[in-house]
């Protein structure tokens, strides 16, 4: 295959990464949006059932005290948003980004690892969103006697997390599906740009030695 050929695959090929790439940020933008309104609806969830599962605490419980632990939890709820945002900031998640900046020395990590590590990651961060919620009961005596039923964990960075049973929302789900999908399309792209540009220089190499 001839420089010129060459060359008109690999611009080919880095123009359909370009789109592949603003596709992905693009369903990263729309799962945010849906795990915002999952991590609200939970947590009141959450907050909810741990009012009701240890009843002695919250009628025995000083009003003004009560008053504190809903006042803060309406707090969190405005505050939602942000956290979602802030916790999935995060390159590691979203590989096209890592990838990205691989250089065509670097090897591609197969994409079935990769695939893995981000449904991995994001479990993470929304396990990571719910205890705030958790921080919250047990910062007011709630699951304190009883941690073996408690549905709160630390994580080896001190922060809680939500360990019980848990399903994304469907649209969550389905923004999921979208982003893999195209990664999946986007690492095939990434492979092929590497082959040629190694052809490329190849021929570059060959050509600079038969040129001495």
């Amino acid at each position: 295959m001839e420089i010129k050929e060459l060359d008109k695959k690999i611009d080919s090929l880095e123009d359909r990464i370009k789109i592949e790439r603003k596709t992905m940020e693009h369903f990263i933008d729309e799962f945010i949006d849906a795990t915002k309104i999952f991590s609200k609806d939970w947590i009141k969830k959450l907050i909810t059932d741990g009012v009701k599962s240890e009843p002695h605490i919250t009628i025995n419980m000083d009003k003004g005290k009560l008053k504190e632990l809903k006042s803060k939890y309406q707090d969190l709820s405005t505050k939602i948003a942000g956290i979602v945002e802030n916790e999935f900031n995060d390159d590691e998640t979203w590989k096209h980004r890592i990838l990205l900046n691989t250089s065509n020395d670097e090897e591609i990590t197969p994409y079935s690892i990769l695939v893995g590590e981000i449904k991995n990651n994001i479990d993470k961060h929304c396990r990571r969103i719910l205890g705030y919620g958790g921080a919250l009961l047990l910062d007011y005596g709630y699951y304190k006697k009883h941690q073996y039923r408690s549905p709160w964990k630390k994580t080896f960075d001190g922060r809680l997390k939500y360990i019980s049973e848990m399903d994304w929302s469907p649209q969550m789900n389905y923004f999921t599906k979208d982003y893999t999908e195209t990664f999946s399309d986007f690492h095939k792209s990434l492979l092929e740009l590497k082959s040629f540009k190694t052809k490329k220089a190849e021929i570059e190499a060959i050509k600079i030695w038969d040129d001495l």
